[in-house]
């Protein structure tokens, strides 16, 4: 089992990032911006946390990649990534259904 802090330092979340920063454990050399997710990537938010949370519970590593592979997919599936795809092909910006 992982430690309990690891989804939040892997979401990027303030308080488990700057901890990991501030140790100087290697983890985290800066924090991307906390900018609001874009409409449309809520369900996709939901899914990665979830992944991760379960993931980081998981007994070994075979079990949390396959947890990772699940959640990828999962993803993969979603409208907003469909729609994400098909304008980076088209060379358009994505319109995203609320």
């Amino acid at each position: 089992m992982i430690g309990p802090r690891l989804p939040d330092l892997l979401m990027g979340r303030s308080a488990a990032t700057r901890r990991a920063a501030h140790h100087g454990l290697g983890l985290v050399g800066r924090r991307a911006s906390s900018r609001p997710a874009q409409a449309g990537s809520k369900e996709a938010i939901s899914i990665i946390e979830k992944t991760i949370k379960d993931g980081a519970a998981a007994d070994n590593l075979a079990d949390a990649l396959e947890i990772g592979y699940k959640g990828f997919a999962e993803i993969a599936c979603t409208d907003a990534a469909k729609e994400g795809i098909s304008a980076f092909l088209e060379k358009r910006k994505p319109e995203f259904k609320s």
